[in-house]
């Protein structure tokens, strides 16, 4: 009965857990991907025209720290345009220029063109299974948030990252409880 009350109050604690995630390593669910990826769209939102935002986008959220966790089940930003068109990507920078309008998985979810609709519904998230021939994570169901990134100019891009939920790691959440006030 003890090991019961301790279960309840950890999951109760669990549930208490701040979403806000401050960075890349702390996104551990789709409210911390939101607010992960809402930051950086803040961040982005006083440092970037049109002409600039490449080099923002590789000096600040290409770099491993803050922005951006390595490995198969990292979680970095990517930004691409309303059009579908990927303009950076710190994981996989080959594929910056690329047109991917057309690209579905094997339900037929629209990877970027239904995350730029939900971004420009004003947000949203996208859930996919990995479809990059090759990648370690083939097949595995990734969670993607979108934010529109308004540019001086009138232009706008789309912010976004994403997460592996089966790759989740308690971690984060022990060690939040071991040091909260």
């Amino acid at each position: 009965m003890r090991n019961s009350a301790v279960w309840v109050a950890l999951f109760g604690l669990l549930a208490a857990a701040p979403a806000e995630a401050q960075t890349a390593a702390d996104v551990v669910d789709r409210e911390s991907l939101r607010a992960f990826v809402e930051r950086a769209a803040e961040r982005a939102e006083n440092h970037t025209d049109a002409d600039g935002a490449y080099e923002f986008f590789t000096g600040t959220f290409g770099p491993l720290g803050e922005w951006r966790t390595d490995g198969p089940d990292g979680v970095y930003l990517f930004v691409v345009t309303t059009a579908a068109v990927v303009v950076f990507h710190p994981a996989n920078p080959d594929i910056e220029g690329d047109d991917h309008s057309g690209v579905v998985d094997e339900n037929g979810v629209r990877l970027v063109v239904d995350l730029v609709e939900a971004a420009q519904a004003g947000g949203g998230f996208v859930e996919y299974h990995v479809t990059l021939e090759g990648h370690p994570r083939q097949g595995d169901l990734k969670v993607s948030y979108g934010t529109l990134l308004e540019l001086a100019g009138g232009d706008a891009l789309v912010i976004a990252a994403g997460f592996h939920p089966e790759t989740v790691s308690a971690l984060p959440f022990l060690e939040w409880l071991l040091n909260r006030p």
